[in-house]
């Protein structure tokens, strides 16, 4: 099996010339969410690539899956507003998003046998504070229709970390540190978020918020960073 993974995307169309890149071969393609608030990027560009996804999404089927980014949660939860945030956004991407959560269009997780797919991570605090037990069987209620939209929502958690730097952070929000220290034991894990200068693998978690320039490869077992330029 080949899986192309696509970091956030944040109203860039990079993925375009990736697929071109790669001949539109693949047998899955994970975006890791984050799809609004560009911020070298028009509103209007931002809101047509937004579109554009969902139908290649449409037309990919199964074979292409969208994850939910803090950066699109924050237009659909009461109260939640990060940087990037935007009024003209919000008009179009309140219902847009939240119907694209209900029929399960946009995911929380992906998961591939061991390799789990987020916008963030997952650790093993946030799942017994809300599901009382990090036990494998709970991933499958990690999705928006059995979680409670607080269990999404940023929180300060034991570090007051403004950063979201906390063990308690979501799916969606916890940090590459915080996650290092706590990630869900038995899985390698595939993450955004977090910008890096480069695609890193650090003790069996891929930080992939490197778009446009690298994205990841996993094919016959082996993960490859390639170089979109």
């Amino acid at each position: 099996m080949k899986i192309i993974v696509i970091g956030d995307v944040h109203g860039h169309d990079s993925w375009k010339r990736l697929l071109a890149r790669e001949n539109n071969e693949f047998d899955k393609i994970i975006f890791l969410g984050d799809y609004l608030d560009g911020f070298n990027t028009s509103k209007k560009k931002i809101k047509e690539n937004f579109y554009e996804i969902l139908k290649f999404k449409e037309e990919q089927g199964d074979k292409c899956i969208l994850l939910l980014g803090n950066h699109d949660w924050h237009y659909v939860s009461f109260g939640e507003r990060y940087s990037g945030w935007s009024n003209d956004t919000f008009r179009w991407a309140n219902l847009a998003v939240k119907d694209c959560l209900e029929n399960e269009t946009i995911k929380i997780l992906h998961r591939e046998d061991d390799i789990l797919f987020t916008h963030a991570g997952i650790t093993k605090t946030w799942m017994r504070y809300w599901f009382e037990s990090d036990n494998p069987n709970k991933l499958q209620f990690i999705n928006y229709k059995d979680l409670s939209p607080k269990a999404l929502n940023f929180t300060y958690g034991d570090s007051f970390s403004e950063y979201g730097d906390t063990v308690y952070s979501s799916p969606i929000w916890v940090r590459p540190a915080s996650l290092l220290k706590d990630k869900i034991d038995g899985f390698k894990q595939v993450v955004g978020h977090t910008m890096m200068n480069t695609l890193a693998n650090q003790n069996e978690v891929w930080f992939c918020d490197t778009m446009p320039r690298e994205y990841l490869v996993i094919e016959d077992n082996k993960f490859i960073i390639k170089n979109l330029n």
